[in-house]
């Protein structure tokens, strides 16, 4: 900027300012018209990712300023052209089959009679015999009373005759509800009550654990095969839901699942032939066993049975000796611990977030498959069958199309939403259907997942994660799957690994991103008996430091011999909460101490009042920190900084927030602190009886509401541990106001109409302080009416406070 006599000069000057943030938007007017700008890494978004938030962005600023009355939920952020381009990806769907299962089946026996249908560890079966046997079986249930709408309950351990006993179930016209053999009794009865059931099919083995009630328990083996007259009974074809599947909810859910619907679908989308032979591992409670035994058998395939001891202890052996080809499930191949397998060609991966981890082990080995399906409506829709890199700041999987939908509300093409599928469950509870959504844009209803997902630029679905992995750590939201991708490409040497939030000793306000990683070598019994080891990998820490925000760094990391996993194959989370709650933030911070070596422990006076402060907000021992620990990997964060630096004033010690935060350690503050030492003796002072503007959210408020006598007001309601008295009360409040200046500001108008504020030095003017006896909550209530009614910005009072009298039972 160059000065002359009459004018000054404006030079514009090019930098670059860049930020850790992924996305940064700047708007600014040109000519009474705003323009936006929007710069983004390209790492984190793409360009026509961007391009749609550009639209939608521009979309919901039009809705703001036309419809000024409208809720952020009543917004629509998608644009026309957004709209119809999800329509144009959505427009095919497989075609309706409008056939039972048995009858499908049929088609398949009379084609291939001599055809393997089952290879398990109790006996072979063809097509021929598998559906003479369960025809003969199909028609004593028809005698008992099975029928279309009936559900039979079925209680089995791995075994060829499990097959059986589904197919003749469902040529009775009845539904079949798995049952595990190993869970608790009630859990079974409650199964009995919701199926209404008056018939159940067992093996031997588990016979027993079926029988009570007016139930009939139905044994199905070689032995009572024998003994069923070999006349079948004419299978009803009426039957609607072809089975009947177990979810994994708290309280045992069932769900309809056609079969019918989707098994032919899915045996031509994952290319299976007559010559698939899939391995059925997965539980029978569990979806994907549908998959692995219809879809197979729809296909005139073979599926192949371990029995439990083999599926548990050598697998790979079993799938050799099944001579399987296909495999569900990368806790399959996990469980086998090793590549041998030969014979392994297609391996199709789901229930969980797949990674990158997964991919590489298999892809020389295998063709791999990423497959998706929520078990209210079917097994699996989407799939995708090519290795690909991963692409955005965290692991996805990209998953094509086959009968799933993206239900996106109010956000745009590009960005996370939920999947919405077809489907349905029996005998639902209150809340069951809170998830469905009966209008989403076509006739029908639509089951809302809970699954994040977004469109790639080819209108292919990448998989982010479950909608509750996006979690909360102290106010700031944190992203599972974001912080699991980075942990992967910091330590590539580790097999499988969860990230989870943990909560030490139970203490929801120490809440703590933590690391779990399957190291079977390395297990040791270090905390309450729970089968981990605490680890803390510095140069890890180091690298995710330069990647991550600092809220979502890793605080601890846990070293287990095996992630624990739920009966449906998934990662047991709440268990690894569990095990994170051992310890407590002591322990944790004591453990990195020993892990660090020793310590520089602090010299002078300040360092030393700094580690008393840290220890005294974090509520850790003092001895547990040194000058050169982080203040983020001692539990802290800006919260707890903030209250650091509001207890150091109060020592006349001038330490800010922000100071804290950049520092990160003892011995960098206290160097800081010792060069702006100045600063302590800095007394702001407060502009009493001195007009200034506004912030922008009192400007907002009062723009909205320009008489300033509306209600918009912060309100606390209180029981108080001790019983206190009205005088009592106005004297801390007295203290308070006078301590705190904003407690006294007014507000007023200018002869132009703008708002301003000013600070009184009348303290006794901007508070009140009221006794009322109440009865009842209705008295609570209308005390609380009244003293918000008596607000006032202009004259004060600004803070009003009501002690509520109920004998024994005060409330603030």
């Amino acid at each position: 900027m160059a000065v002359n006599d009459s004018e000054i000069d404006f030079r514009g000057q090019s930098g670059s300012d860049p930020t850790e943030y992924a996305i940064n938007i700047g708007a600014g007017y040109n000519r009474s018209v705003m323009e936006i700008e929007i710069h983004y890494q390209t790492r984190c978004i793409d360009d026509a990712q961007a391009a749609n938030l550009a639209e939608s962005l521009s979309q919901a600023i039009y809705g703001i300023i036309t419809k000024t009355t409208s809720t952020i939920g009543d917004l629509q952020i998608l644009s026309k052209r957004q709209q119809q381009q999800l329509w144009k990806w959505n427009g095919e769907v497989p075609p309706v089959v409008e056939r039972c299962v048995h009858e499908l089946f049929v088609e398949q026996a009379r084609a291939r009679p001599d055809a393997a249908a089952i290879c398990a560890w109790d006996g072979e079966m063809k097509y021929g015999e598998l559906d003479e046997l369960s025809s003969r079986l199909a028609g004593y249930l028809v005698g008992l009373g099975v029928g279309p709408e009936a559900i039979v309950p079925l209680c089995f351990e791995k075994s060829m005759w499990t097959v059986v006993a589904m197919l003749a179930v469902l040529k009775a016209g009845g539904a079949f509800a798995p049952l595990d053999p190993e869970h608790p009794a009630s859990r079974h009865e409650e199964i009995f009550r919701q199926t209404g059931a008056r018939v159940v099919l067992a093996s031997a083995q588990h016979s027993t654990l079926c029988s009570g009630g007016n139930r009939t328990v139905v044994v199905v083996s070689e032995a009572a095969m024998r003994e069923l007259p070999s006349e079948a009974s004419e299978a009803s074809t009426r039957q609607k839901d072809d089975n009947s599947h177990k979810g994994t909810a708290r309280q045992p859910c069932l769900c309809a699942v056609h079969v019918w619907e989707h098994g032919k679908a899915q045996g031509r989308a994952f290319n299976l032939t007559s010559d698939s032979r899939f391995l059925q591992f997965s539980s029978y409670t569990f979806d994907v066993s549908i998959t692995e035994i219809w879809t197979t058998l729809l296909v005139g395939g073979c599926t192949c049975v371990p029995s439990e001891s083999d599926k548990k202890d050598d697998l790979s052996k079993a799938i050799n000796a099944l001579d399987a080809n296909w495999a569900s499930s990368r806790y399959c191949c996990e469980a086998s611990r090793s590549r041998a397998h030969p014979g392994l060609q297609n391996l199709i991966l789901g229930a969980e977030l797949v990674t990158d981890h997964d991919w590489n082990r298999w892809s020389p080995y295998a063709r791999q498959i990423t497959a998706y399906g929520p078990t209210e409506c079917c097994v699996l829709c989407i799939f995708y069958s090519v290795l690909l890199a991963f692409t955005q700041a965290c692991s996805a999987s990209l998953l094509r199309r086959s009968a799933g939908w993206w239900t996106p509300t109010t956000t745009q093409a590009g960005s996370p939403g939920r999947r919405g599928e077809d489907g349905g469950r029996v005998h639902r509870r209150p809340g069951c259907w809170e998830g469905c959504d009966q209008h989403a844009g076509r006739r029908g209803r639509l089951y809302k997942t809970g699954d994040l997902v977004h469109y790639d630029a080819d209108g292919n679905l990448v998989y982010v994660n479950r909608k509750d992995a996006q979690v909360k750590v102290r106010g700031q939201r944190v992203e599972l799957g974001e912080i699991e991708h980075h942990v992967r490409e910091c330590m590539p040497e580790v097999g499988r690994m969860a990230v989870e939030v943990i909560m030490p000793g139970d203490d929801k306000d120490k809440a703590t991103v933590a690391v779990f990683v399957e190291q079977k070598e390395e297990e040791v019994s270090d905390g309450d008996g729970s089968s981990a080891r605490v680890f803390f990998p510095s140069q890890v820490d180091s690298q995710l430091s330069e990647r991550l925000p600092s809220y979502m760094v890793p605080g601890v990391y846990f070293s287990v011999a095996q992630l624990p996993m739920t009966t449906s194959g998934k990662t047991d989370r709440k268990r690894l909460r569990e095990i994170g709650a051992t310890f407590s933030a002591q322990q944790l911070a004591e453990l990195r101490t020993r892990s660090q070596g020793p310590k520089r422990q602090p010299s002078t006076d300040k360092e030393k009042a700094m580690q008393q402060l840290w220890a005294q907000v974090l509520n850790i021992d003092a001895d547990s920190i040194g000058l050169d620990d982080s203040f983020f990997r001692l539990g802290g964060d800006s919260i707890t900084a903030m209250q650091v630096s509001s207890t150091a004033r109060s020592l006349q010690i001038s330490v800010t927030t922000a100071d804290i935060l950049e520092q990160k350690t003892i011995s960098r503050l206290a160097h800081r602190m010792s060069r702006n030492h100045f600063s302590s003796n800095l007394v702001m002072e407060d502009p009493v009886n001195r007009h200034f503007s506004l912030t922008p959210i009192q400007e907002l408020y009062l723009r909205l509401e320009s008489t300033g006598s509306a209600c918009f007001d912060q309100s606390f309601f209180l029981e108080l541990s001790s019983l206190t008295n009205l005088e009592s009360l106005r004297a801390a409040f007295k203290t308070l106001v006078r301590r705190h200046s904003m407690l006294r500001a007014l507000f007023s108008q200018t002869a132009g109409g703008r708002w301003q504020q000013h600070i009184s030095d009348r303290g006794s003017a901007s508070f009140t302080v009221d006794y009322v006896r109440c009865i009842d909550s209705k008295d609570v209530s209308e005390a609380i009416r009244q003293s918000r009614d008596g607000l006032d910005v202009q004259n004060g009072p600004v803070l009003a406070a009501v002690l509520c009298d109920q004998g024994q039972r005060q409330l603030l």
